[in-house]
């Protein structure tokens, strides 16, 4: 007995495999324009339509764009949703450390070694 996933899989190979090749090459350069001009319509899209997914994949197999088994071996890897890290507001700097005077009056700094002679 079939699943309604593999059932709604069976049902898109069918479908797409009764398109002719110009039909097949025209809904690939469709979802190719969606995705270039309005990339968030097509990722929800793809969210709400995972079947869309999976014919456009089945697409680019029969038309020889991507190999077989590597589909294959991807669609057996475990699936995940990945999570969307929230953005964390920009932190300021953390505030300069006194390093102490080191021994100096304040407001002075040690004087710069000469190169030269190797002295203060």
């Amino acid at each position: 007995m079939n699943s309604p996933a593999s059932t709604n899989q069976i049902d898109v190979h069918k479908a797409v495999e009764s398109l002719t090749q110009p039909q097949l090459l025209e809904v690939l350069s469709q979802f190719k324009s969606l995705c270039q001009h309005n990339p968030d319509q097509a990722r929800s899209v793809l969210s709400n339509n995972p079947q869309l997914a999976y014919a456009i994949l089945h697409i680019e197999v029969l038309l020889r764009l991507v190999d077989a088994n590597i589909v294959q071996s991807m669609l057996q890897q475990p699936r995940y949703m990945p999570v969307q890290q929230p953005m964390m507001p920009a932190q300021p700097p953390p505030p300069l450390q006194y390093m102490g005077d080191m021994g100096m009056p304040p407001g002075q700094y040690p004087q710069p070694m000469d190169p030269m002679t190797n002295k203060f």
